[in-house]
């Protein structure tokens, strides 16, 4: 497909990710070394006593960063230049991508920056690799002092449920009114964190306030829904890592005749030595 809808003359490549060599291309290209099989410990590992290996230096992250180096350099289906994370959302309507790998939030962009072409763009999963639909998840936590009293635990287990989980429809409400007025419009595909009556009912809650296509969503929702898509978490140390290998993709897409596996290595090796054991050892199970 990346191929076929590929047409130099108009300036229109198959398809477009984040590849300009800093942790965003790192963190796009990681779905694609997670479809090749890869997990967090493939990537960067925790040992058992804490410390940490560099681990994306052979299998299948090489694996997956020559097959990107083989849709710019054999297929020629990648843009002519290395892209960054402001060039994704325009690609589209522009014409000057066919297919953009994003996340489904970015679709309220093109709501609000091309709102008449919004109905002509879909949102599905990305394609099987050879270990099938895997993608990359990540998040943030929110934590308790075990140093607080027990009151003050509870208080803040409280407040934090009542922040993600708020079961006040006047509240829900007014959310998703301000929603449609910026980036987060309601409809926009998202991985769903809740399940049973409360989900079914802030479905229904939601859906007089839905502004976005959904039905052009629904091979995403469809495939999430289905658990057609392995969710994989974000390996430890993941921002640095992402720096590390997004600096090996854009290599490998502005050198044709770069060395994807000495390449893969040797930010591997670079890596152990100049972040991974200048840390601490992470906490281990006891």
């Amino acid at each position: 497909m990346c191929q076929a809808l590929t047409d130099r003359d108009a300036n229109r490549a198959g398809f477009i990710f984040w590849s300009d060599g800093s942790g965003g291309a790192g963190w796009h290209y990681t779905n694609f070394a997670f479809g090749f099989g890869a997990g967090p410990d493939d990537l960067v590992r925790i040992n058992e006593d804490g410390t940490y290996t560099a681990t994306f230096g052979e299998g299948p992250a090489v694996e997956a960063m020559q097959f990107l180096r083989d849709l710019r350099w054999e297929y020629d289906c990648l843009p002519l230049a290395l892209t960054t994370g402001d060039d994704l959302i325009p690609a589209l309507p522009t014409g000057r991508s066919a297919m953009v790998m994003f996340p489904g939030d970015q679709l309220g962009r093109i709501r609000l920056d091309y709102p008449d072409q919004l109905a002509d763009f879909g949102y599905a999963p990305m394609p099987a690799g050879p270990e099938g639909i895997r993608t990359l998840t990540g998040g943030s936590a929110s934590m308790i002092s075990a140093a607080a009293s027990a009151d003050e635990q509870e208080a803040a287990f409280v407040f934090q449920i009542w922040r993600q989980m708020n079961t006040n429809p006047e509240e829900l409400i007014a959310g998703f009114e301000l929603q449609n007025e910026t980036q987060g419009a309601v409809g926009i595909p998202f991985l769903k964190i809740y399940a049973g009556e409360y989900q079914d009912a802030l479905a229904a809650l939601q859906e007089p306030y839905v502004v976005m296509p959904v039905d052009n969503y629904a091979a995403f929702n469809d495939a999430i829904d289905s658990g057609e898509v392995t969710l994989v978490p974000e390996p430890p140390r993941a921002q640095e890592y992402y720096v590390a290998v997004g600096a090996v993709l854009s290599q490998v897409l502005t050198d044709e005749n770069a060395d994807v596996a000495a390449l893969m290595a040797q930010a591997a090796d670079e890596f152990q030595a100049g972040v991974l054991d200048l840390l601490d050892p992470a906490p281990t199970a006891q």
